[in-house]
């Protein structure tokens, strides 16, 4: 029992990854959602929307990080549970995102997904279809998929009071998003549903009814010269010439 409680106190004083530290130039957004979660009115149905490259995944992954933080309402990037969520290890931290074939789930892809966001939280689908050597493939949330979201959402949480899900491209949902309007509409009270989508207009209106939205502006290219800087090193010229190309796109 001792050595168990050592153990947990070495992770309790670890610094963690903090998400909100790789967003770039959403301060608004941010500064908006933690003003929610810290008044305890976050919704338990959200809906992160931002075009490819703006880091709505990030976003969401910041929001999970904030519910989850055990000296919340911020994270504190020093608790367990912080570190867990940084490290995409936390047991109640669910996630959904478009697969390859009708019998596929996320749950048995996690492995290769959780790497290629921390590999690379800027990734949009392409870049995801790379990853998995599915580039000639048509991605898709199948109803398979949608059920086993319903499934996961409604266990017990097994570490904290809470199970959060990012569903990662709710726009491939397609019509099965109908399977899901139920659960959207009245999630489980322990339950966070975060929709993170690239493309708003994908969505049935019926799932954009259910959720509280919140929206990420494109990065202007001045932040984007600063972040390609820090992140590679390059001169400030070249890094300038590519945030013009780029369009705000980062990933």
């Amino acid at each position: 029992m001792l050595f168990g409680e050592e153990q947990v106190q070495s992770v309790e004083t670890i610094s963690a990854f903090l998400w909100k530290d790789e967003v770039v130039a959403q301060t608004k957004a941010l500064s908006i959602i933690e003003s929610v979660i810290s008044g305890s009115k976050f919704p338990h149905c959200s809906l992160i929307s931002g075009r490819s490259g703006s880091a709505p995944l990030m976003v969401a992954l910041t929001i999970a990080q904030n519910l989850f933080c055990k000296n919340g309402p911020v994270a504190c990037g020093a608790c367990s549970a912080c570190y867990k969520v940084g490290e995409l290890i936390h047991p109640d931290l669910h996630f959904s995102f478009p697969l390859f074939g009708a019998g596929e789930i996320s749950t048995d892809h996690y492995g290769n997904f959780k790497k290629a966001v921390k590999d690379n939280p800027w990734m949009n689908v392409q870049n995801w279809l790379a990853v998995s050597d599915k580039e000639n493939k048509q991605a898709n949330i199948t109803a398979k998929e949608a059920r086993s979201i319903i499934d996961r959402l409604y266990l017990k949480p097994f570490e904290s009071d809470k199970n959060v899900l990012i569903l990662w491209l709710p726009e491939f949902l397609g019509k099965e998003s109908n399977i899901l309007l139920k659960l959207l509409e009245e999630p489980p009270g322990h339950a966070y549903i975060i929709l993170v989508t690239e493309d708003i207009n994908a969505l049935l209106p019926t799932v954009l009814s259910r959720a509280q939205r919140f929206n990420l502006l494109p990065i202007h290219e001045d932040d984007l010269t600063i972040a390609l800087v820090k992140k590679t090193n390059i001169p400030q010229a070249e890094a300038f010439g590519i945030a013009i190309s780029v369009e705000g796109n980062l990933s």
